[in-house]
């Protein structure tokens, strides 16, 4: 082993040096410097960048300190909801206090792991501000050269190896925006094989199903013509196999399945059922993609009702189709199949249950939080018992999984063996809450033992390409091989040739990825969008509105940017600060007294405030779970941004505002609910009294409660009648107020994006009106989902207003380029580029908007634009204003331009196929197998750089703490599989949780957050 070497000062030292460094010689030379240098080196480069970024952000150096101190409180005292500690930071601070007390301590178990934490010398830190000022400061110091050789130099070891990334035969372009990565990332044998597998697979399929024998629309046509002849095979390629027989659609779904849902059932049953003759465990799962509307539940259904009769069939010729891990007839019990959603769609899975199958399933479990604990755990240890359909919620299984300290002490083994060694089958509706590898959700459903896993999604991907590796990963693990690999190899080159100015070479490149990755994700994803139902449904159109400010709005504006950009401390602001502000802008483009109601809104304590994080579900607030809409929040104030966070629900005053600056920002402005104010609300109230008169209904939809408290406010004093829906209305009240709705009590609903855009049926309403919009495109779209779906009978006219000139601008540039991905790898399609880069400048004074030409549009809604375009287009004699100065549709934007491959293309893009054949993915299986070579060597284990999360492929470095299940862990183990039932507390509610259970996290030693009450209604077996 290399002698360690000690030149000059710490931050002197090469990259070399740094890692002949061994934790005990720095321990023995009590070096806290070097220790911190060390300590930067063996992080990824991601996690430096988050470091570094984060506390830059901070630029009061006193709160930096008191941030670190409530960080190290917190895993002093374990209480995960310490008030002292900013949430939009808390991730980062959690794992700075470990750097800070392996600083003190000069013990790097606290860096290396957190199973110690609870034994740290907490109180010495956080109560001496000095200290850990000296901390701060010294750590800062090394951190800024988080890009130095220091840092960043390759590895001493054979598991790290550089790899360059350049192939002779590669174009190599002479100029591009974007770094250039030094490292090529290989593909492991696992994700090879895996992969292989489903493509022999699917090529089967495809040629079953193209077959004049098996036509997915012959099939459904004949039932249509003879309704007595209801017999659809869900297996039809072994019609004619004198070893098996067919297997049957349930007659009641046969009769109403259409087309593009027998190829999806079809396709399900195929992946999860079809393996070698000779190995029957080299099966996975599958994504069924089909947007919202199109009759996923109804599907799940079908192939759940086959799957159990197969399973439950005394017949050799049918049960041996299956897997040898469905096969459970001679166990006395069901299938056991886990349903995970979002909480509010648990009834509605229930009721699709009981209306396709009602005598199939003679056991269906929903457990929900509304219920006792006691009931809730008799439903568990039922399902497990019996078998049948558990119907659990996101959060729920996320609390009984991920647990917080000692929650489930004695019977946490007991729902380890139920929840995740428990399900024979798994089913994770609205999937793309799974798409956040980091989140702890996601981690705890990679956890559950089955590989039988079917994920259903109308929006597989929505922000970057990274998202379709996350669910294909999930239904299908190691498919897509290593995750650094997959970022390397697709999502870069593929996001990149995705702007308008991208350049040449960019865009060839793009495509060719984009071609082999449509290639190796088509086993996996069955996608079907809505035109599917062409000839069904009426046609959509989408308009894009773009409005100006009106005056006042414009003075708010510019007085609002100019207190943001001229307090200096405002200058190097965090990405999530910047995003409050632009929340709390949006109001104002909505209308002035939203604004105004907003800015003044007093601030909270900040314990009243926590306490009412728990009041009821609402929007998502920042959390690690993905799970958007079940963390439950007060939304009185909140405004719905981006992707995956909800901002502008915090005071003004803690946004660095003060009472001054809100007094002279909104001086001379009354809460006057006058719809003038604004151009959009001017142009609601056409819209609905148009629409009014032609007999159509509308849905208003607003991502900010403020807004929505506005149009309550403006229709009770225009006379509307109209109905509301967010996130404190509860899941029997949506219910009814959608079945008024649909029999005319009222004929505008207003909806919270995020609350009413899931699970909601709404096609009494044929005309959908988006006041705002955030970063994330899904929520728009799942929110237009709820009309334009099977059983809308009317043509769907949707309008998005967006105010020109502002931030929106270049928001809405983001959706361009977000849905023109999407389209790109999962719809297959190649639409214009109209996103442009380095559109991230948000806060600015408004632009002048130019008046466009919007005479075309005249004719594609004469009922209701037509009419508003007479009054608010261009200035004409007959006209009172110019409101409207631009209209754009999303067919528009959408469109398709021909650029195909060329035949020297087509030939690279073969080849590399070819050769992801026979290759490996990832540094998982490279580490593994020059760790084997060494072993066999006889060299023995490689160095401790190189082991830990390092060696398992994982690719950020981030040491384990607390606050996740021991079932959640990053090496496979299994959790010990307890035969104890669970026992509820004698006088009802939870268990006694008395012992104590400390297990480790993913990154950063984050603790999980509070979850509010719970409970379960439960079904019993029949």
């Amino acid at each position: 082993m290399k002698e360690p070497e000690f030149t000059g000062a710490p931050d002197e030292a090469g990259y070399g040096e740094v890692d002949s460094w061994t934790w005990n010689v720095l321990h023995s030379k009590g070096d806290r410097g070097r220790f911190l240098v060390k300590m930067i080196r063996e992080m990824d480069v991601d996690t430096r960048k988050d470091l570094h970024d984060c506390l830059l952000n901070i630029s009061d150096h006193t709160r930096m300190i008191q941030q670190i101190g409530a960080a190290a409180k917190t895993h002093d005292t374990r209480d995960a909801e310490n008030a002292e500690l900013d949430p939009n930071i808390a991730e980062t601070m959690l794992f700075c206090a470990r750097i800070a007390m392996t600083w003190l301590t000069l013990d790097a178990k606290y860096f290396l792991s957190a199973d110690s934490m609870g034994a740290a010398p907490w109180a010495e830190f956080y109560n001496n501000d000095k200290q850990t000022s000296s901390f701060v400061l010294q750590f800062m110091h090394f951190l800024k050269m988080k890009d130095k050789r220091t840092f960043t130099g390759p590895k001493q070891g054979p598991l790290d190896a550089p790899i360059e990334l350049s192939d002779s035969g590669d174009e190599v372009p002479r100029r591009t925006p974007h770094k250039k990565r030094k490292r090529k990332v290989k593909e492991s044998q696992t994700a090879k094989q895996s992969r292989n597998a489903a493509l022999a697979r699917h090529e089967q399929f495809t040629q079953l199903m193209e077959s004049q024998d098996f036509n997915s629309s012959q099939a459904v046509a004949a039932v249509a013509r003879d309704a007595s002849k209801s017999e659809i095979a869900i297996n039809p390629m072994m019609k004619g196999d004198p070893d098996k027989d067919e297997i049957f659609i349930h007659p009641r779904i046969a009769k109403r399945i259409k087309p593009h849902q027998l190829e999806g059932v079809q396709f399900m049953w195929f992946e999860l059922t079809t393996s070698k003759e000779d190995d029957d465990t080299n099966t996975q799962g599958c994504l069924l993609a089909h947007t919202m509307g199109l009759g996923k539940t109804m599907q799940t259904v079908a192939l759940l009702v086959a799957l159990m009769e197969a399973a439950e069939s005394d017949n050799p010729r049918i049960y041996e189709q299956l897997p040898s891990r469905l096969r459970v007839g001679g166990e006395g019990r069901q299938l056991r199949t886990m349903i995970l959603c979002p909480p509010t769609l648990l009834q509605n899975w229930n009721k699709e249950i009981l209306q396709w199958a009602p005598k199939n399933f003679t056991n269906v479990f929903v457990v929900e939080a509304s219920s006792k604990a006691a009931d809730q755990l008799r439903d568990l240890e039922d399902w497990h018992r019996f078998g049948g359909i558990l119907c659990l919620g996101y959060s729920m299984f996320r609390q009984f999984v991920v647990r917080k300290g000692n929650q489930y002490g004695n019977v946490a083994d007991r729902l380890d063996t139920i929840l995740l060694q428990g399900p024979d089958i798994v089913v994770a509706d609205e999937a793309h809450n799974l798409r956040n590898l980091k989140s702890k959700l996601t981690q705890a459903a990679h956890s559950i033992n089955t590989e039988t896993r079917i994920a259903l999604t109308g929006t597989p991907m929505s922000n970057d390409v990274q998202e379709i590796y996350s669910l294909v990963s999930w239904v299908a693990p190691d498919y897509l091989g290593d995750q650094t690999w997959f970022k390397a190899n697709f999502a870069e080159p593929i996001e990149q040739g995705t702007y308008e100015e991208s350049t040449r070479y960019e865009r060839r490149r793009s495509m060719k990825k984009l071609a082999v990755l449509q290639h190796d994700i088509k086993p996996k994803v069955n996608r079907a969008s809505i035109e599917a139902l062409r000839g069904s449904l009426k046609p959509k159109v989408e308009f894009v509105i773009t409005v100006p400010l009106t005056e006042i709005q414009d003075t708010l504006y510019k007085r609002y940017v100019q207190a943001v950009l001229g307090d200096e401390d405002n200058a190097k602001a965090s990405q999530v600060r910047i995003f409050s502000w632009l929340a709390v802008l949006g109001l104002l483009t909505n209308h002035p007294t939203a604004f105004r109601q907003k800015l003044l809104t007093p601030a909270l304590p900040k314990k009243s405030n926590k306490k009412k994080l728990n009041a009821r579900e609402g929007s998502p607030t920042p959390s690690d779970d993905g799970s958007h809409a079940t963390v439950a929040v007060d939304v009185s104030n909140a405004t719905e941004l981006d992707g995956g966070i909800t901002y502008g629900d915090e005071d003004v005053f803690t946004l660095g505002f003060t009472e001054q600056m809100v007094k002279d920002i909104i001086a001379d402005v009354d809460a006057s609910v006058d719809p003038t104010r604004s151009a959009k609300t001017s142009l609601v109230l056409d819209i609905l009294r148009h629409s009014e008169e032609c007999g159509d209904k509308v849905l208003v939809f607003s991502s900010s409660i403020p807004t929505l408290n506005y149009f309550s406010d403006l229709f009770a004093s225009s006379g509307i009648r109209h109905g509301r829906i967010d996130g404190s209305t509860k899941i029997p009240d949506r219910i009814q107020l959608i079945e008024q709705f649909h029999k005319n009590s009222f004929d505008v609903f207003l909806i919270s994006t995020r609350a009413g855009g899931v699970g909601l049926n709404i096609q009494g309403a044929n005309r959908v009106i988006i006041m705002d919009f955030g970063f994330n495109p899904a929520w728009e779209e799942q929110a237009i989902g709820r009309v334009y779906r099977l059983g809308q009978e009317k043509p769907v006219f949707v309008y998005r207003f967006l105010a020109g000139g502002t931030y929106e601008t270049n928001m809405w540039n983001k959706q361009l380029f977000k849905t023109s991905l999407t389209q790109r790898v999962v719809d297959k399609k190649n639409p214009r580029r109209n996103a442009r880069r380095n559109t991230r400048e948000f806060l600015h004074v408004p632009e002048t908007v130019k008046q466009e030409d919007v005479a075309q549009w005249i004719g594609k809604d004469p009922d209701v634009l037509d009419k508003i375009l007479a009054r608010h287009g261009p200035t004409e004699t007959g006209k009172i204003d110019t409101l409207i100065r631009n209209i754009s549709t999303t067919e528009t934007l959408q469109e398709e331009v021909p650029e195909e491959l060329d035949d020297e293309e087509k030939k690279e893009v073969a080849a590399e196929i070819a050769e992801g054949a026979a290759r490996p993915r990832g540094r998982k299986a490279i580490a593994m197998a020059q760790q084997a070579a060494m072993l066999a060597a006889g060299s023995g284990l490689p160095p401790a750089s190189t082991q830990g999360p390092r060696a398992h492929g994982q690719s950020h470095y981030r040491p384990t703490g607390q606050g996740v299940s021991a079932a959640v862990t990053t090496n496979g183990r299994q959790p010990p599989a307890s035969t104890a039932p669970l026992q509820a507390h004698p006088q009802g509610g939870l268990p006694n949780f008395a012992s104590t259970y400390q297990t480790p996290t993913y990154q950063y030693g984050g603790y999980q957050q509070g979850y509010g009450n719970h409970g379960s209604s439960h079904g019993h077996p029949r």
